[in-house]
């Protein structure tokens, strides 16, 4: 069983997503779920810490899950910033 740290505004993230207003899904796909957001924002979060492996981790399990291409580029983007920070 994989263990998650969460920040605590990773965790505000997660808790208040059910109560986020229809106006703030600007930018999402009609069909994608809210989750989407989370897994986003949470990885986000890693970023912030200096934890790019935890964000990769995190948004290769949210696009498991949800196949949003959202997740799927910032994805591909990561991986390609992972990778030449590795290369230098």
């Amino acid at each position: 069983m994989k263990r998650f740290v969460i920040t605590a505004a990773a965790a505000a993230i997660l808790l208040l997503s059910s109560c986020t207003p229809e106006s703030a899904d600007i930018g999402r796909e009609k069909t994608e779920p809210p989750i989407v957001d989370e897994y986003l924002g949470l990885a986000e979060e890693y970023c912030a810490n200096g934890d790019t492996r935890s964000a990769i981790n995190t948004l290769e399990q949210g696009y498991s899950e949800t196949a949003s291409k959202r997740i799927k580029n910032r994805l591909d983007e990561l991986k390609r910033e992972f990778s030449d920070d590795e290369t230098k």
